[in-house]
């Protein structure tokens, strides 16, 4: 049996995503963009850095900026 990290899983799942559907951004917890390579590689598929345990006004206008360019966001 093949068991995949639930993070790795998510990241997969929104390059394939991305490659059927075109291009996207997505709401990710701030945290996980501390990890260099991982954080990276969220920047790079369109993430978007959500601080959690407060409104974050900064996150919500960044995916309304990409919607108004007539981009999509996975929330």
């Amino acid at each position: 049996m093949f068991l995949i990290n639930p993070f790795v899983s998510g990241i997969l799942i929104m390059v394939i995503i991305g490659s059927l559907v075109g291009p996207f951004a997505s709401l990710a917890r701030s945290t996980l963009f501390d990890a260099r390579f991982w954080g990276w590689v969220i920047d790079q598929v369109g993430g978007i850095q959500l601080h959690k345990g407060r409104g974050d006004a900064t996150a919500l206008r960044s995916a309304i900026d990409v919607l108004n360019a007539g981009g999509r966001v996975l929330l």
